[in-house]
């Protein structure tokens, strides 16, 4: 048996609310209150509306540069794509990635397989516009990846090459060298 009334804590005004009996019966009663939004209207389906912040929302990573951090899929190939490679990781990517999400690194937001344009990047870090590329021996001298490269660093990001090899064998050192380059706004070498 459900009965609505209203409570008045330290004489404020009402507050909807809604007694429930808990599971397992008993006199023990629940107190569920409705959740109001800015507008004064109960919200439905459980999500919260608030208005957008003054001025509108900035994008991680954005700012003085031409675009946006991260451009988003251009189109449902490009995603499909991702998607796959997200799900065909090399063991070096699965290592890396692993010390790399949920903020585990630097506090910083990475995002793996990642569309920048028309490319999609192994690890993107948008608020420092540092894309990670591990890299086996088939991006030897690759003219691809040279126009590739170009590209991006046309856009205002910063690259940084690792070998799979490096990545397996000296983790650490690998992990190292990223913290750098995150640490840092200067052009990578």
């Amino acid at each position: 048996m459900a009965a609505a009334d209203f409570h008045r804590p330290g004489g404020a005004h009402p507050t909807p609310s809604l007694t429930l009996p808990l599971q397992g019966g008993g006199d023990s009663r629940k107190v569920v209150r409705a959740v109001l939004t800015t507008q004064g209207q109960v919200s439905g389906g459980g999500r919260l509306r608030f208005p957008p912040p003054a001025g509108g929302r900035e994008r991680e990573g954005a700012g003085h540069h031409p675009e946006p951090a991260m451009s988003g899929f251009r189109d449902p190939v490009q995603e499909a794509r991702a998607k796959a490679l997200r799900r065909r990781m090399t063991d070096a990517e699965k290592l890396l990635w692993r010390h790399l999400r949920a903020h585990r690194f630097l506090g910083l937001s990475v995002r793996r397989q990642a569309p920048v344009g028309p490319y999609i990047v192994d690890f993107l870090i948008p608020a420092r516009r540092l894309i990670i590329e591990a890299d086996g021996g088939q991006h030897a001298d690759s003219r691809h990846d040279l126009r590739r490269d170009a590209y991006l660093v046309a856009r205002g990001y910063r690259l940084l090459r690792i070998w799979n090899t490096d990545i397996l064998t000296n983790l650490p050192g690998t992990l190292d060298r990223i913290a750098e380059a995150a640490r840092t706004r200067e052009p990578l070498q």
